[in-house]
């Protein structure tokens, strides 16, 4: 369950279409929260 829950939101800000973080300028948490880089759609 834990890598579930914390893997797969990595993988989805990563490779969801559209782009939801502008991984140039991704800065996260250490609990995946977007700190900076997220792209508002």
């Amino acid at each position: 369950g834990y890598w579930w829950s914390e893997q797969m939101k990595y993988y989805y800000l990563m490779f969801a279409k559209p782009r939801r973080v502008d991984l140039d300028r991704l800065a996260m948490s250490t609990e995946a929260s977007i700190l900076r880089g997220y792209v508002r759609t």
